[in-house]
């Protein structure tokens, strides 16, 4: 019985983990090119209370999602940097399939490179 209950003391946090959704945020690269990794840019989901923030380094991010299941769909209430703005402006609306295996990935564009371009 002394076995059985420490069991469950060890299964019980284990299995209460949240699922994340793990991604990464890049700069838009040029032609053929892929982007540079971006940190410090806020990616918040909507129904989560907090906001998270991409490793500034990497650009890595991980999203804790309560209750999700692979193939469940999310959508992002937003995502910021100061200076830079999503490359597609449809990315906030659109639904996201949650997947414990693959990354989201969120690409930017600095506005300087956005007014060099007009």
């Amino acid at each position: 019985m002394k076995r059985f209950i420490l069991y469950l003391l060890v299964l019980i946090p284990i299995l209460s983990l949240a699922q994340t959704q793990s991604g990464y945020v890049r700069t838009a690269g040029k032609p053929n090119q892929k982007g540079q990794p971006l940190g410090g840019v806020s990616i918040k989901v909507s129904g989560n209370f907090n906001a998270v923030k991409s490793d500034e380094t990497k650009g890595t991010f991980a999203i804790p999602m309560k209750d999700y299941k692979d193939g469940t769909a999310f959508v992002l209430q937003n995502v910021y940097k100061s200076g830079y703005d999503l490359s597609d402006k449809d990315f906030l609306s659109r639904k996201h399939p949650f997947s414990s295996q693959v990354p989201l990935e969120i690409v930017m564009i600095s506005r300087a490179d956005i007014i060099r371009v007009q």
